[in-house]
């Protein structure tokens, strides 16, 4: 199968997938690998009812936790890390892994999914699957 939940013994190929994500990231300077090689182990050793990593073969993964709403309720999965190896974007792995992150996010009862971008490309193809845009972010150094 293409498409399964990582485990403890994946830790490796998904921390080289969260590190590119990562460094790719226009936050890359404010962050610091060993930090994101503690959040993949915790990803990893987590029940998968509060939290999920899924693998698409080597090409990609989606990382996510399920959370409250900060002002309610109401359970969401917010989606941490997405990354797709630059030549399969546009193919099928990006999409399945979405699919299959809303399923699991279903599956634990979650009311909303919450996906992050930081382009507008990626933004069309969330609003082309179902997604609105809520709100964006500005950040200032001090």
């Amino acid at each position: 199968m293409n498409l399964r939940v990582a485990t403890i013994e994946d830790i490796k190929l998904v921390t080289d997938m969260a590190l590119k994500f990562a460094h790719s990231s226009p936050y890359k300077k404010y962050i610091e690998d060993s930090v994101v090689e503690e959040k993949v182990n915790d990803l990893l050793m987590g029940p998968t009812n509060e939290k999920i990593v899924l693998l698409y073969q080597d090409l990609g993964m989606l990382a996510g936790i399920k959370t409250k709403f900060t002002y309610g309720t109401i359970p969401l999965a917010v989606e941490t890390a997405w990354w797709v190896e630059p030549d399969q974007r546009g193919q099928k792995a990006g999409g399945e892994l979405r699919k299959a992150f809303e399923y699991w996010a279903s599956q634990v009862d979650c009311s909303l999914v919450v996906l992050s971008c930081l382009d507008d490309e990626v933004g069309k193809y969330y609003e082309r699957n179902g997604y609105g845009l809520y709100e964006r972010a500005y950040m200032k150094e001090l």
